[in-house]
């Protein structure tokens, strides 16, 4: 029997034999919201009292704090325990000399839908700044993990992602008035990068332009959203809005962009001539795909540092470590090949490694193979661009990389860990999440809207799965750099 204490009284809620705390608190009317029942999205925290009555597991240390974990907040879907105290999440009682939610400040919602991560940002319209930033997991991984296999969901059952795809915007405007002070109905406009399924999920079948919101419910004022445009064959208008962000400086400069994600993006600009291609590199390009993978927020580690036979862990906002980014897997799997621990088959020795000393941090076999396939396939594609713009990784001024990258990306170790050549090693930039910050700039400005389309229009896109030899390449890029 739960007790789940309230201001009104408190309420005895019975459990049933392996049900989930979060089961048996929907089932009695308590918990609204749906959740991943997974421990990836976090809408179903509460506190149980006692504070050390449950164990905290591992996706718990990916979306609480260590302060939250010690006062006894948990994923309520991550437990089955019974004859304990509930406490529910609410928002604070208003106070005297505390801001009520201000319905005076025009905002806008900007969002960076990937396939698995979504990242969002509140913007004051008047003039352009961000009052608040957050992320989630994106709900669609319940119920299709990979590309391939929601792409054949979407086909059948758009609507259902869709649902999905709302749930987690609701979730994150309401977090992020919440964090703002602001009036959720204040939220009057949406701008979206997005790779191309996710925008066709949210545009209901239309992946570029204004879309109808119909039937989402998001909890705000806004009605429309604006999609940055895609090019095509997996280029979307993440990687558009990153081509806008980044293009070249010089006229004859030639730059590689790489969209570091799921579906890991490829665009060359070469004078005039833009190209570009798209593969799914895997949820490990997004962190999440770690076995003790965190989005890029604080407590992400995104730099190991080897200090004797110990990795000394830096984090986002130097807080204690809860999880490995991806900066943080390549910076410790470059590591452990040039140590021999990691063979250039991807063979981890033990199958298991801890990185810190609180045991926190891991790398497991799967780890490693997941990083195996992506920077394969990675390098695949990249070759195939470059052999079709008849261009070698020398002729190239500038590699830049965008994604969830907490504090960009060491070129040594990506290159050391085989996903880019070595000779590009000192050549690359990090623009963070330039697809977020022009879907900001997209807000305002109706420039910014109009140079992405323009882009979108001239990018020559080509799916390099569809290329004679890819297979070729993909089994000659498979193992890794020797040490």
């Amino acid at each position: 029997m739960l007790t789940v204490l309230r201001e009104e009284g408190n309420l005895q809620v019975e459990m049933r034999e392996g049900e989930s705390i979060a089961a048996a608190l929907r089932r009695a009317g308590l918990l609204a919201e749906e959740c991943e029942a997974g421990g990836l999205c976090g809408r179903c925290r509460v506190r149980l009292a006692p504070a050390d009555a449950c164990e905290p597991v591992a996706e718990e240390y990916a979306v609480l704090s260590l302060a939250e974990l010690r006062s006894g907040w948990r994923l309520a879907c991550c437990h089955t325990q019974d004859e304990l105290f509930v406490q529910l999440p609410s928002l604070p009682l208003h106070r005297r000399n505390e801001p009520l939610l201000r319905n005076d400040l025009p905002c806008g919602l900007a969002l960076d839908i990937g396939l698995d991560i979504i990242e969002a940002a509140l913007v004051e319209l008047r003039c352009g700044k961000v009052l608040a930033r957050t992320a989630c997991g994106n709900s669609q991984r319940r119920l299709a993990p990979d590309l391939r296999r929601r792409e054949t969901y979407a086909a059948a059952r758009l609507p259902v992602l869709r649902a999905a795809l709302a749930q987690d915007i609701r979730y994150l405007a309401a977090s992020l008035c919440q964090a703002a002070a602001i009036d959720p109905l204040m939220v009057s406009r949406i701008s979206c990068a997005a790779d191309p399924l996710s925008a066709a999920v949210l545009g209901g079948g239309a992946s570029s332009g204004m879309v109808s919101l119909r039937g989402m419910e998001l909890g705000i004022g806004a009605r429309e959203a604006y999609l940055l445009p895609v090019a095509g064959q997996g280029i979307g208008g993440s990687a558009v809005a990153a081509l806008s962000a980044g293009l070249p400086q010089q006229e004859r400069e030639r730059v590689l962009l790489i969209g570091l994600r799921s579906n890991c993006e490829l665009l060359l600009a070469d004078g005039d001539r833009l190209s570009g291609c798209a593969v799914y590199g895997g949820a490990v390009l997004e962190s999440v795909g770690l076995s003790c993978g965190i989005p890029p927020l604080s407590g992400a580690a995104y730099r190991l540092w080897l200090w004797g036979d110990a990795f000394l862990p830096e984090t986002v906002g130097d807080a204690p470590p809860r999880g490995l980014s991806f900066n943080g897997a390549v910076s410790a799997l470059a590591q452990l090949l040039a140590q021999g621990r990691i063979s250039s088959e991807g063979r981890l020795a033990g199958g298991k490694l801890y990185l810190d000393q609180e045991q926190r941090l891991w790398l497991n076999q799967e780890d490693v193979r997941s990083l195996q396939l992506a920077q394969c396939a990675l390098r695949c594609a990249l070759d195939m661009l470059l052999q079709k713009a008849d261009l070698w990784p020398q002729d190239i001024d500038r590699v830049l990389l965008y994604g969830a990258l907490p504090r960009g990306c060491s070129g040594e170790e990506l290159c050391a860990a085989g996903f880019l050549p070595e000779v590009l090693a000192d050549k690359l930039y990090c623009l963070g999440n330039a697809p977020l910050q022009i879907a900001v700039a997209a807000l305002m400005q109706e420039d910014v809207r109009r140079r992405a389309e323009k882009l979108a229009a001239r990018v020559n896109v080509f799916d390099p799965l569809a290329e004679v030899g890819w297979e070729d390449g993909f089994a000659a890029a498979l193992c890794f750099p020797k040490s």
